[in-house]
Parts: C-alpha cells; sequence; structure tokens
C-alpha cells in the first residue's frame, strides 16, 4: 500500500521517529478488524509519541481523540469517515471513544470526493502540559488522503 506523512514546511526542529508501514497482508487482516476497509476510500493512522519524559508515561497517551476537518478549519461531515481506537494490548476496539495507553487510533474509510488533503483535530481534557507540539516540529496539520491509500501522522507530546 502508499504511504504518506503528514506534510512538513521547512526543516523540522526535532528528529522525528522513522513512522513504519504495513506490508499488504497486514493491511488485508486489519481490514475486518477494523470495521472493513472501502478501497475506494482513504485511511489514516494517528500514534501518540511523547518526546520527553515529561508526557512519557503511557498513561499520556491514553484519552486522546481523533478527528477530522477541512484544512479551512471546517468540521468533515458525521458519516463521512471512521475512527477506531486501540486497546491496551494492542488490538483495535470499537467499544473504546479515545486512545488507550497504546496511543493508536485509525481513521478509515475517509471520503476523499470532498478533498485531497485533511487536517487532523487532537483533543484531551486531561492532557496537562502535554499539549500536541506538531505545528512548533514544523508539521502544517495537513495530511494528503487518496482512495486506496494511507496517511499517518503522530501526535508529538513534549
Amino acid at each position: 500500500a502508499t504511504f504518506y506523512y503528514g506534510e512538513i514546511q521547512g526543516e523540522v526542529s526535532y528528529d522525528v521517529p522513522s513512522l513504519g508501514v504495513f506490508p499488504t497482508n497486514d493491511i488485508s487482516a486489519l481490514g475486518p478488524i477494523i470495521g472493513g476497509l472501502d478501497p475506494t476510500k482513504a485511511s489514516a493512522i494517528f500514534f501518540v509519541f511523547a518526546m520527553t519524559e515529561t508526557c512519557g508515561s503511557l498513561a499520556q497517551a491514553a484519552g486522546w481523540t481523533i478527528s477530522l476537518a477541512f484544512p479551512d478549519g471546517g468540521a468533515y461531515p458525521s458519516g463521512s469517515y471512521s475512527v477506531v481506537y486501540v486497546d491496551d494490548t494492542g488490538v483495535p476496539s470499537s467499544s473504546l471513544t479515545q486512545t488507550s495507553t497504546y496511543g493508536v487510533a485509525f481513521v478509515t474509510n475517509i471520503d476523499t470526493s470532498l478533498g485531497s488533503f485533511v487536517t487532523p483535530v487532537y483533543g484531551n481534557a486531561d492532557a496537562g502540559p502535554c499539549t500536541v507540539q506538531n505545528e512548533a516540529l514544523g508539521f502544517t496539520g495537513r495530511l494528503f488522503v487518496a482512495p486506496g491509500d494511507f496517511s499517518e501522522q503522530g501526535v508529538f507530546l513534549p
């Protein structure tokens, strides 16, 4: 599968960790577990990554919500994508409504007829000092999405 990473503008001010991709066999196996993957739509993977010990505990990876917006800030329409969070054991769970300590979310079946770019919106009411640092690191906030492809973006915490 083709993978795209979050758009970066200028020089990144942090050594961004390598982001893995999935082989086609893993994607085929993953599809049914996360509720099916429509090949005419896009998918994205978000993971919480702490850059320092300040937010480095597993607890800081929990409690994050992911939604999508248009690059101009308008919210994506209800039903134009699905979000599945991964539980503490690394298994996608349709019952979760936010990240577990595993810190991963799959956004699937993104309707690309609405546009080729999405902007993830991260929320965590209990984040405390662990605020998203993506913009400060050089990420524009935009992700390219295309039918049948995946996009990846870290939720970088201090």
